[in-house]
């Protein structure tokens, strides 16, 4: 798919996705977690650094 610059396709995207993995194990902001849980999209990832920040509930 490579980058999406266009922010309606992208949250079409994360909609249609069942969960978003994020993989790394470090990560400061993770504006891709934030942006898929606005989409209403299930975020699966490590529990560190700025990911577990993001959580909800």
């Amino acid at each position: 798919m490579g980058r999406i610059y266009d922010r309606q396709r992208l949250a079409q995207y994360y909609a249609m996705a069942d969960v978003f993995i994020m993989c790394s194990q470090r990560e400061v902001f993770p504006t891709t977690c934030i942006e898929a849980q606005c989409c209403g999209t299930i975020v699966a990832g490590f529990d560190v650094g700025g990911a577990k920040e993001t959580k909800v509930g």
